[in-house]
């Protein structure tokens, strides 16, 4: 299967075959709860544009420091990432990489927004579905996507804040991987608290993530 490509405000963007899968888990929680399978497939879409309107904030701040046709947006099962050549992230101040991290939990708050005026006025059950589900989904990932753990955006927030201050030293290296790797862990331990095996499957690959910067110091 492959890839699925289009170009959004001129940027490419691809969503990975992987992403169908997310139809499968949606369709297994309607049977699971008796729901209809339309509702699995508005949960999905809602997901696929709360996540391209995140990502979309990442590329189109990055625009703004004067990046260009390097910026590609990717969508797969586990969320969504924006690549950018080496130059373009090296040239970004501390400050820069920090509104770039910023700008997608921003995005993702300005459509909770739009989205919670379109539920407080919707006439229909589709529409009024449509609209609650896009302002949980977008309030939780803006949030979740601010705690200081990489490879979220809270993490990357606070990595540009120490080292702006500290520089990259062994100093820096350590306070960013502690705090991480402890926010991580905290997550995990929550996750499974409430015996969320979808969230504590995510959270542990952000925990594999942290292990390996300690251990391949990536």
């Amino acid at each position: 299967m492959k890839s699925v490509q289009f170009h959004l405000f001129g940027i490419e963007t691809r969503v990975h075959p992987s992403f169908v899968g997310l139809l499968l888990y949606y369709a297994y929680q309607c049977a699971h709860f008796n729901q209809p399978l339309w509702v699995g497939v508005i949960g999905m879409l809602c997901l696929f544009m709360s996540v391209l309107i995140h990502e979309l904030g990442h590329a189109l701040m990055l625009r703004l420091f004067g990046s260009g046709p390097c910026i590609k947006i990717t969508i797969h099962a586990i969320g969504g990432h924006v690549v950018r050549c080496a130059p373009c992230n090296e040239r970004l101040s501390a400050a820069g990489k920090i509104a770039v991290a910023f700008a997608g939990p921003l995005a993702g708050f300005c459509f909770a927004i739009v989205a919670y005026i379109l539920m407080i006025s919707s006439k229909t059950d589709v529409l009024l579905l449509t609209a609650t589900n896009l302002v949980i989904m977008n309030v939780v990932l803006s949030l979740s996507n601010l705690l200081p753990t990489i490879p979220l955006d809270g993490g990357r927030m606070m990595e540009a804040l120490i080292n702006g201050i500290l520089g990259r030293t062994l100093v820096s290296i350590f306070l960013v991987t502690l705090i991480s790797s402890t926010t991580a862990m905290g997550a995990f331990s929550l996750s499974w608290a409430f015996l969320d095996p979808v969230t504590t499957g995510m959270v542990g690959l952000i925990v594999l993530v942290n292990v390996m910067r300690i251990f391949l110091d990536i």
